[in-house]
């Protein structure tokens, strides 16, 4: 999932997409003031590693503190979420009513939620695996896997590389911190073996992986507005091909859609008001979805699961927003939230 939150703009990353068969995600790679997104802004390697919490016994347990917003698309299912105002409770959004109950168990490190464990996990859901059973983390002596059905902790491989960028259908992929520069080099683990595969070299930085390539854009030598390119890089060989390049137009990778084609949103650097979300199929092949203002536009991509891909909402004026199948674009509720998980 990847943010384009624009104040004086700042530029985050959350990503989303799979690559090969792995699902949506990516960790951030910009470094921001805004608060994180789920795969967070990439910060160095842990010091601590997140602590596995006993597995759940019970349905998770409202507490009284309950709000109800606006339902604009129903959905017969409840959406784990954090809120993005006043003390950034988590808990569910029923979007057939509306109604938000907080859940007194989800704890302060909480950054997704498990349906199949049911419980809240200490990392973003780009590192659950697939099927809910797993989730990886990178601590301070490696990448460590934990199994939610016995509660085992394993180290798989010692500190290099020391991220985690998702865990997908095929392993865990992983890389080098690089800063400011991006993911440098990228590998992908087997959780089963701890076999590591190497994909591309550590001279290659990316941003993001999405639709079986990484993703990567050019503008950060100061850290300041410029006219961007947007490079997409092969796998396999690590060539670089432009996919996006306009004057004065600040373009970034925002995630994978259901067909696997980018999902690109752009600005014109001049302005900075107006921003656009598109779909492209190929190098310069941008079908638009929508434009419009950034406080309202939908713009952090969150979690995918059955119903298309939820977007955060990008302040408290803007709406919760899902990408379906088709592309489409719908409003489903006015509610300040960051999706956590799953709707079910």
């Amino acid at each position: 999932m990847r943010a384009l939150i624009i104040t004086a703009v700042i530029l985050s990353v959350v990503p989303l997409g799979g690559c090969g068969t792995h699902p949506a995600a990516s960790t951030a790679v910009k470094p921001t003031t805004s608060s994180s997104v789920p795969g967070g802004t990439l910060t160095p390697a842990a010091t601590d590693a997140p602590t596995p919490t006993p597995a759940a016994t019970d349905a998770p347990t409202p507490n009284s503190s309950a709000t109800t917003f606006q339902v604009l698309t129903k959905f017969n299912c409840r959406l784990p979420v954090r809120m993005i105002i006043a003390d950034e409770a988590k808990g569910f959004l029923d979007l057939s009513t509306g109604r938000f109950e907080p859940d007194v168990s989800a704890t302060v490190d909480a950054r997704s939620y498990s349906w199949f464990a049911h419980r809240w996990l200490p990392v973003p859901p780009e590192m659950q695996s697939p099927d809910g059973t797993r989730y990886a983390y990178a601590a301070a002596d490696g990448i460590h896997e934990v199994d939610l059905i016995t509660g085992v902790d394993r180290k798989l491989v010692s500190s290099t590389p020391n991220q985690v960028v998702e865990y997908g259908a095929d392993g865990i992929y992983v890389t080098k911190y690089g800063a400011y520069s991006g993911h440098l080099g990228l590998w992908l683990l087997n959780p089963r073996t701890a076999v590591l595969k190497q994909l591309l070299p550590v001279s290659v930085a990316f941003d993001e992986l999405g639709g079986g390539a990484a993703w990567y854009s050019d503008a950060r030598s100061d850290g300041g507005l410029s006219p961007d390119t947007l490079y997409r890089i092969d796998l396999g060989t690590g060539l670089r091909t432009v996919w996006f390049q306009q004057p004065n137009i600040w373009a970034v990778h925002l995630g994978t859609d259901a067909t696997g084609k980018a999902l690109v949103g752009y600005l014109d650097v001049r302005t900075s008001d107006q921003v656009t979300l598109a779909v492209m199929s190929g190098p310069g092949q941008a079908l638009v979805i929508r434009s419009g203002p950034n406080a309202t536009m939908a713009w952090i991509l969150s979690v995918t699961d059955s119903h298309g891909i939820w977007f955060d909402s990008n302040s408290d004026m803007s709406p919760l927003w899902l990408l379906q199948a088709d592309d489409s674009l719908v409003e489903v509720a006015k509610a300040p939230v960051r999706p956590l998980g799953a709707c079910e």
